[in-house]
């Protein structure tokens, strides 16, 4: 199934079932109201934006594959929109940045977030209880305040930026298991929460 542009109105419900696809492509911005549940396999292409104003489920054993340089998330500030991945959300083309963004597309991983290419920038907060892996030449950036509870782990050859955005707070809650994770100046350590001993 294709989708080039247009909205999926308000109480409508999307499934996209195992072993069955959804193509987003092209210049138009494409407009979810309702709420997306993934169980197969998505691909996001293109130069159109992605509005979610939805709850969206990438659930256990599907894909959600970024392959452009474009912002997911919601029309109006503050809204805190759920993006659920339990199961692979990666980005695989364009060199510049795919970001979830500041008005509030919140990311609840519990699976992997695999960053191939570019930067994926998180700008709305939410959780990491999974994997984020990130190959050489490639970053994942969180921007804004995020939290990693117990299971979390940050792999692969690539940058794992933190900077919490402004004003923003990195929480660990648990031991990360991790490897280039990066803190930039002028951040100190004292503006991550760390698990009391």
């Amino acid at each position: 199934m294709f989708w080039t542009g247009g909205t999926i109105n308000s109480g409508s419900v999307l499934t996209i079932t195992t072993n069955s696809a959804l193509n987003l492509s092209g210049s138009a911005t494409k407009t979810l109201n309702g709420t997306l549940t993934n169980a197969g396999s998505l691909t996001w292409s293109g130069a159109g934006g992605l509005t979610i104003n939805a709850p969206f489920y990438n659930l256990a054993g599907a894909t959600f594959e970024a392959q452009n340089d474009q912002a997911l998330g919601p029309t109006f500030c503050c809204t805190n929109m759920p993006f659920y991945n339990a199961g692979l959300l990666r980005k695989t083309a364009g060199t510049n940045t795919t970001s979830f963004n500041i008005l509030g597309e919140t990311l609840i991983n519990s699976g992997t977030v695999d960053v191939r290419s570019g930067t994926l920038m998180l700008n709305g907060g939410g959780t990491n209880s999974g994997l984020f892996t990130v190959s050489a030449g490639a970053t994942n950036l969180l921007a804004s305040s995020y939290t990693f509870l117990p299971g979390s782990q940050a792999t692969g050859a690539g940058t794992h930026l933190w900077t919490g955005g402004s004003g923003g707070t990195i929480t660990l809650n648990t031991t990360v298991a991790g490897q280039d994770v990066e803190w930039p100046v002028p951040r100190s350590l004292a503006q991550a929460r760390l698990p009391a001993p």
